[in-house]
């Protein structure tokens, strides 16, 4: 990634604009290496390898690591605030795998957005109840959790309590009712 000539060709122009404009929090968005394997694989070819060669999987979910965080650099030099990193379908593997193959990919994601000086929301699609300490164990600046609408409910109340205030909590509202 050249920042220089990413500058130069105006690239981050609009949102100068926008910061000009308004006083929002500015943030773009990147996909988990691990959930990048979906379109790598596909849902049936990202589970089996997770459940039969979770080595393979991590191999080549740390290898799409590598363009996360070009892109973390390109949102920095766009002149961001933050980078929503958005998961999903991996509430469908185990929370042992999710722990081990998962969490240290998403942690070193993390850590890739605060050296470049942006902060981080944690987007977690699915049901997050058997793994709400691996999540926090991301370390993320703040986590954002899909609204209950598969068959699941999320209580932001009861969220909030086990969270007790160890990173920023987003939530929404039901979509359905």
């Amino acid at each position: 990634f050249d920042r220089d000539r990413f500058l130069a060709e105006g690239r981050h122009d609009v949102v100068a604009a926008f910061r000009e404009r308004f006083d929002l929090l500015l943030y773009a968005h990147v996909i988990s290496p691990l959930w990048s394997l979906y379109g790598v694989l596909g849902y049936e070819g990202m589970m089996i390898w997770i459940a039969e060669r979770p080595e393979l999987a991590a191999y080549a979910a740390q290898r799409s690591l590598n363009h996360v965080k070009q892109r973390i650099a390109e949102i920095a030099a766009l002149g961001a605030d933050a980078v929503w990193i958005e998961e999903c379908i991996t509430d469908q593997v185990s929370p042992e795998a999710f722990s081990e193959i998962n969490v240290p990919l998403l942690q070193e994601c993390v850590g890739e957005i605060r050296r470049c000086g942006l902060r981080s929301i944690y987007y977690y699609c699915g049901s997050p109840h058997d793994r709400i300490q691996p999540i926090l164990d991301v370390g993320a600046d703040a986590v954002h959790f899909e609204e209950g609408k598969k068959g699941f409910t999320i209580d932001i109340e009861d969220m909030a309590a086990r969270i007790d205030g160890r990173c920023a909590l987003f939530g929404n509202l039901d979509s359905i009712g």
